[in-house]
């Protein structure tokens, strides 16, 4: 009978560890989802309080530009589209590659115009706003659409 009372209690202890690590882990992510919601204080959106991950930047959609000075196609005024392959920056059918090249950005064309791929640096202002540099000439694109 003693035998008995102590494989129930070892029993009993099991279940009850069980249930505790079952509650913890609720309780762990319960507070893990408060947390990883952004705060308002003051009717201010507080989520650089809360630690989040950044959508990566992309060059792909409708780009106005809106600089003084332009170059190619990307002339004041005109609209510059990238379509994941194809843009129109020079000619309507050159293709682009756009990738970071360590900390700074690099917009690679290949243009029917041009018999070398072209190599421009891109600076990333916020996501709406993009200054596109080609030796000494400086155009600024603003997304649009």
């Amino acid at each position: 009978m003693n035998r008995k009372k102590t494989y129930m209690v070892l029993l009993a202890a099991c279940l009850f560890s069980i249930f505790l690590s079952i509650q913890v882990e609720a309780a762990e992510l319960e507070f893990h989802n408060i947390l990883m919601k952004p705060a308002i204080i003051s009717g201010i959106e507080a989520s650089f309080l809360f630690p989040h991950k950044e959508e990566p930047f992309s060059i792909e959609g409708k780009w106005k530009s809106i600089g003084k000075n332009g170059f190619g196609q990307a002339q004041p005024g005109a609209i510059v589209v990238f379509d994941g392959v194809h843009c129109n920056f020079f000619s309507p059918s050159d293709t682009y590659a756009f990738y970071e090249d360590g900390e700074k950005w690099r917009l690679d064309l290949t243009s029917m115009l041009f018999a070398q791929n072209l190599s421009l640096r891109v600076k990333v202002v916020d996501n709406d706003t993009i200054k596109v540099k080609y030796g000494k000439m400086t155009t600024k694109l603003k997304r649009v659409g």
